[in-house]
């Protein structure tokens, strides 16, 4: 039997990659990294999505970093 995997895409504009570093020092790939562990909680971002959906993450990166995405 054939399990269909769904891929996890990410899309960063060169502005969020930058200031994610310089202000907290996590790399994107850290930010994506969270997306593949457990715990990870997801909730609508309801203060932030007047026009567009937007959520917030709760998570922990493989290195054990906890991060609010």
């Amino acid at each position: 039997m054939l399990r269909r995997i769904k891929a996890i895409v990410f899309e960063w504009d060169e502005g969020n990659i930058t200031k994610s570093w310089l202000k907290h020092r996590i790399a994107k790939e850290d930010c994506e990294d969270t997306f593949l562990n457990r715990p990870l909680k997801i909730f609508d971002d309801k203060k932030h999505s007047i026009t567009e959906s937007r959520f917030v993450a709760y998570g922990r990166t493989s290195r054990n970093v906890y991060l609010t995405i």
